[in-house]
């Protein structure tokens, strides 16, 4: 199943108005097919997951659904509607960069500048993902980058952060990496991505030659950060190793 991002922009406008989503099933549920989510899901009956319209209900009272169903989406998962697992989603078509365009403008038609604003961020965000992931690392750093500064306090702007470092690592510019990573440590240090920030931050800093502070990042990882996944601290403990820190 690829990105449903315009799934949960069909999701966004059932928050929004329930009738109007109604009326947008059939073009709702085209959606869903091209992109293969009508696998697991229809607009209003439940199938192997939920329908949009239970979502829509259970969240109806969240300010912060949209991002957070996004990055559900993104990422996958199991237990809130059941054991059967989602699996990520990774890939962000163009079509579908433009469906999100589409259904923003949708929404300020219906005149609700929340749900505008809060897809008008994903749309942002998306682009440089696609940039990032067709290998265009100036296209994404100007994508994430807008998106930052446009919504600074996005659910996904902690992960936005991280890849903002990772467009300037790939070129090689690590002062402009180091700088990234250490703003994502600081400004998103509870974020999913705020390990990651912390460890790139290290590598970064050994990379250039600072091996002495990149070993005080190491160290402070996992007190900061006692829940990182094995992966991560075995990266660490590599990193460590790799650096001679004590």
């Amino acid at each position: 199943m690829k990105l449903v991002i315009v799934g949960s922009c069909a999701l966004a406008l059932s928050l929004v108005s329930t009738a109007y989503a109604a009326l947008d099933n059939a073009a709702a549920e085209a959606m869903m097919k091209k992109d293969g989510c009508a696998a697991c899901h229809t607009v209003d009956k439940k199938l192997i997951g939920p329908a949009y319209q239970e979502v829509a209900a259970k969240y109806k009272s969240d300010k912060d659904a949209a991002p957070k169903l996004i990055k559900k989406v993104k990422d996958g998962g199991s237990g809130v509607w059941g054991q059967v697992p989602m699996p990520p989603n990774a890939q962000v078509p163009d079509a579908d960069i433009k469906a999100l365009i589409d259904c923003r403008e949708q929404l300020r038609a219906l005149g609700n500048d929340y749900w505008a604003a809060q897809v008008d961020g994903l749309v942002k965000a998306a682009q440089g993902w696609k940039a990032k992931m067709d290998g265009d690392n100036a296209g994404a750093e100007r994508g994430f980058k807008t998106f930052l500064q446009s919504h600074p306090k996005h659910t996904l702007a902690g992960n936005a952060q991280y890849w903002l470092g990772e467009t300037y690592y790939a070129r090689k510019d690590y002062q402009n990496a180091m700088t990234a990573f250490a703003e994502g440590y600081k400004n998103y240090k509870a974020s999913p991505k705020g390990p990651d920030n912390l460890l790139k931050l290290g590598i970064t800093l050994a990379v250039m030659g600072r091996k002495a502070d990149a070993c005080q990042v190491f160290a402070k990882f996992s007190q900061d950060y006692p829940r990182a996944t094995d992966l991560q601290k075995r990266r660490v403990d590599q990193e460590r190793q790799k650096n001679g820190c004590g």
